[in-house]
């Protein structure tokens, strides 16, 4: 087995299950870290997206016309909404 800097002796010690628990703890360690600062971020803005509103006039869902009261087919391009 390879010898691992500043860690002499305990690799023999461990066996190779005990290695992988080893690193899986400290990765979820790192990954917990993270999590609770803010994974990283360098700085928010603040802004929050908002989607945008729909207005209450149907339209097509295909060209975009106006629907004039009709909710099954669209009066421009005659395409079904459902």
């Amino acid at each position: 087995m390879a010898a691992i800097p500043y860690v002499t002796g305990v690799e023999s010690d461990l066996s190779s299950f005990e290695w992988f628990v080893l690193v899986g703890l400290i990765l979820f360690l790192i990954g917990a870290i993270l999590a609770i600062t803010g994974g990283g971020q360098l700085e928010s803005s603040g802004a929050v997206d908002r989607p945008a509103q729909k207005s209450n006039d149907p339209s097509c869902k295909f060209c975009g016309a106006p629907m004039n009261g009709s909710t099954t087919y669209c009066p421009n391009c005659g395409k079904s909404q459902s």
